[in-house]
């Protein structure tokens, strides 16, 4: 989880060295400014979701705090309590995976970015966000995990469709 928070963060501060780096290109520089901005949503809630399973480990352990993975792995939170970390670590996935139209800022900066930023937003945040959710969200999340697994099969089935049709049209 660390990892992925730190990722997410690096990230912004790529997308904010892009639009400095632009030298007079504002689209480049809103595009930038955007993506920044929508990948710090993807922060901020998986470090929500982090201190959601610290506040379950501490009313599961008489009000000790843990920030250890592995002991977090083994408390299993109410079930409201894991809906709502469930949400959060989609929210960040969602930030990560370009399969939804809510990332159009993406598409700016791949077209006129520099390459190695292009190839660091594509070619690590994806396989990070779909390692997040099959790593952490499903196994931390057991109780709410079988009712989205129909939706997010769905979701993956049109983002391969998505990715077909895109692949196709160039």
């Amino acid at each position: 989880i660390t990892m992925v928070a730190g990722w997410q963060l690096a990230t912004v501060i790529a997308a904010l060295s892009l639009a400095t780096r632009s030298h007079g290109h504002a689209h480049r520089i809103a595009a930038a400014r955007r993506w920044a901005a929508f990948a710090l949503l993807g922060a901020a809630t998986l470090v929500a979701a982090v201190v959601l399973l610290g506040v379950a480990h501490a009313h599961a352990h008489a009000g000790v705090w843990s920030w250890e993975l592995d002991a977090l792995a083994r408390v299993t939170a109410p079930r409201s309590m894991q809906a709502l970390g469930f949400v959060l670590v989609l929210i960040t996935v969602a930030t990560t995976l370009p399969l939804l139209g809510l990332q159009a800022p993406l598409v700016g900066i791949c077209v006129s970015g520099p390459t190695p930023i292009v190839a660091m937003l594509l070619g690590v945040g994806m396989p990070l966000g779909v390692l997040l959710l099959q790593r952490v969200a499903l196994p931390m999340f057991p109780l709410v995990t079988g009712e989205w697994a129909d939706p997010l099969a769905a979701v993956a089935v049109v983002g391969a469709i998505y990715a077909a049709l895109v692949c196709w049209g160039e």
